[in-house]
């Protein structure tokens, strides 16, 4: 096994797999242009939003506490910050810099129209693109790779392959000093006595009966009873007949390490070794936060099919189910057919597999990076004002 990858150190201890130059959009109203600028500068990725002004007080912090997460993320070299009024991207621009990330910021109120906000982004951008640039790739242990996984439109193979080839390489990664997050808090409900059982303290232990039981509670506030509409109709026709066998599944992509600690949304990693995410089970929400933790790769598996990546931190699509992998293939980073085809061991594809993520490390394009399939949606919790 390589003892690095090749990646960009940042001052703050941590290492990026990629260098990204990003556009970041306060609210709604500014993604057109956050796109129009991003659309001139080479490398450039753009960050938008589903939502704006409006959201109740808790929203809006996590709103703001997800998107300096991803400014933050230590895949981005620059961010140029895109408001519609000064109050707002301020607060975001002093939080990146505040945490030692290179930043500018445009104010569209202060620009007066369109074409002169999206001239000024491309000359604010270019200074902040070009800085970028000069940064080159060095060795760095793989301590300082902070790998998330994530699943979605899960089958029976899901469960019964990718998800444990995806465990044994957490596990792989965490004894090599690396940190893993895993998400999607309703995917747990069923096997949260098994996560339980793996927790390193007493405290992290009540920390995940927490987490599924405030989940849980929420719902059932709402007039939703979890257990009658999960598994969705993709995973059952993937042959998952329960929400107990869907959770053991899903769980199995965490791998087999003690479990450091519960995380908020969007919170970022304190550390090595393995943590639980709260998230909805929805891929971009959850990818997102996961984004915002400070992963600087993300390794999915996925059974129906699933397209999507996330902008910032490369997504690394594995399968294991070959109708999905003759339709889906051009989205397929990873098939894994051959343990039930060939019969081939979890153990012989695991470390097949871990050479290549380590190239998507070393700079390897993804198919979600090739075929420009990423996108961004900070979830919330109440209606808007």
């Amino acid at each position: 096994m390589n003892p690095f990858f090749w990646g960009f150190p940042r001052e703050n201890g941590r290492a990026g797999t990629r260098n990204y130059p990003i556009v970041l959009s306060c609210m709604d109203s500014m993604n057109p242009i956050v796109k129009a600028i991003a659309s001139q500068i080479q490398s450039a990725v753009p960050i938008t939003v589903l939502f704006g002004r409006g959201q109740v007080p808790a929203d809006s912090a996590l709103m703001k506490k997800t998107l300096v997460g991803m400014g933050c993320n230590p895949n981005v070299g620059g961010v140029l910050v895109v408001s519609l009024e000064a109050e707002i991207g301020d607060g975001i621009t002093e939080a990146l810099q505040q945490n030692g990330q290179r930043v500018d910021t445009l104010i569209f109120q202060e620009e007066g129209n369109t074409p002169n906000a999206v001239h000024q982004g491309v000359l604010k951008l270019l200074t902040l693109a070009s800085r970028c640039s000069e940064s080159r790739r060095e060795p760095i242990p793989l301590s300082k790779l902070a790998v998330a996984l994530e699943c979605g439109g899960s089958d029976a193979l899901s469960g019964l392959v990718a998800n444990h080839l995806l465990g044994k390489i957490a596990d792989r990664l965490i004894d090599a000093g690396a940190s893993i997050v895993i998400s999607e808090t309703s995917e747990m409900i069923g096997a949260e006595h098994l996560l339980v059982k793996r927790a390193a303290t007493k405290k992290v232990a009540r920390d995940i009966r927490r987490l599924v039981g405030a989940l849980e509670t929420r719902l059932k506030r709402s007039g939703i009873d979890l257990r009658g509409i999960n598994p969705m109709p993709d995973n059952i026709r993937g042959g998952i007949s329960t929400i107990e066998e869907k959770a053991l599944g899903a769980i199995a992509k965490g791998g087999s390490k003690t479990i450091r600690g519960v995380l908020e949304y969007a919170a970022p990693i304190p550390g090595p070794g393995l943590y639980l995410m709260d998230s909805p089970s929805g891929a971009c929400e959850s990818m997102t936060g996961l984004a915002a933790t400070g992963a600087n790769l993300l390794l999915f598996s996925t059974g129906a099919g699933h397209p999507l990546g996330d902008p910032i931190v490369p997504t690394w699509k594995i399968c294991a189910n070959p109708a999905t992998i003759r339709n889906l293939a051009p989205n397929i980073d990873a098939d894994a057919t051959s343990v039930l085809t060939e019969e081939r061991s979890l153990e012989v594809c695991a470390e097949e597999l871990f050479d290549d993520i380590l190239k998507v490390a070393d700079g390897k394009l993804t198919r979600a990076e090739l075929l420009k399939q990423t996108e961004t949606a900070i979830t919330k919790r109440s209606p808007s004002v």
